[in-house]
């Protein structure tokens, strides 16, 4: 925050970009809210000086943290009206990336199949590892909406080595789904190796934890579950809620008086935000 600061005060204009640049990677976990103002300010600033490459840019962060608070209708917008000619490719892919992972959400999967082809091409093409790797994490968040989950993880796995700390809880995710036990450990462990998890990250950790005791046969785990969910929500990160609502269901016994509030609070979330994927992945996977 004090590069920002500095650089407003200074009316540094290139060291503003990249000062909340910076800050959007680094506080989207801990504070997605203001990350998205950080953005908005941002990209409102770009345009008044014609720098689109920079607008697209902060776009395609703004983007991604107004997908995960629900903030659809208005990452839609954003797509619509963004700026690409005349932008450097790294960012032309990354929101063709990111639009892939809130289509499939919706369930407008020839879109998806599209952007995908148009990733796969441009990441073979690509001699940058970063790009490369940001591609396969959104092509990783696509293919698990569709209940592909060995093949998101092995999208997630590309570039393992680049991955960073708000990657991977994702990777983690993707693991459990994929009853991939070596790479959820290994996430897991190295997320509990940070000694100052910010808020969010602490409640992916319990969520995870909570996740591997309920399917290990620990039936009060389900409740630590439910709690890391409410607290993802109540915090204003609906999807990810939702997403660990769905995990719960899937996990509870059909005769369990739970499961159906679960599955009610997950549908409400799902359905307030157009998400027809997420619940057709749903009733596909708890047999609907």
């Amino acid at each position: 925050r004090g590069a920002l600061h500095l650089a407003i005060k200074h009316g540094v204009i290139e060291a503003e970009y990249r000062a909340r640049n910076n800050l959007g990677a680094f506080m989207l976990w801990s504070d997605p809210a203001e990350v998205l103002d950080l953005m908005r300010e941002g990209m409102d600033l770009c345009l008044r000086r014609g720098d689109v490459d920079s607008h697209a840019g902060l776009a395609a962060k703004a983007l991604e943290t107004a997908i995960a608070l629900g903030e659809w209708d208005w990452a839609l917008e954003l797509l619509e009206t963004v700026v690409r000619s005349g932008v450097s490719s790294f960012a032309t892919d990354q929101l063709d990336a990111i639009e892939m992972v809130l289509r499939s959400m919706r369930g407008e999967f020839s879109r998806v199949d599209e952007l995908l082809s148009i990733g796969l091409d441009a990441s073979e093409e690509s001699e940058s590892p970063q790009a490369k790797h940001v591609f396969h994490i959104y092509a990783a968040m696509a293919e698990a909406t569709r209940g592909r989950f060995e093949e998101a993880l092995r999208h997630a796995s590309v570039g393992e080595e680049l991955v960073v700390g708000i990657e991977r809880p994702r990777l983690a995710m993707t693991a459990f789904q994929a009853d991939d036990d070596e790479v959820f450990n290994s996430a897991v462990r190295r997320l509990e190796e940070d000694p100052h998890p910010d808020d969010r990250t602490a409640v992916w950790i319990e969520a995870l934890n909570a996740a591997r005791a309920l399917r290990d046969g620990q039936a009060d785990a389900s409740e630590r579950l439910l709690t890391a969910s409410t607290q993802l929500r109540d915090a204003g990160m609906i999807v990810d809620a939702g997403q660990w609502l769905i995990e719960l269901a899937v996990m509870l016994p059909v005769d369990d008086p739970q499961r159906s509030e679960v599955v009610a609070e997950a549908r409400e979330i799902w359905t307030h935000l157009g998400a027809k994927g997420m619940l057709d992945l749903m009733d596909r996977r708890l047999g609907a």
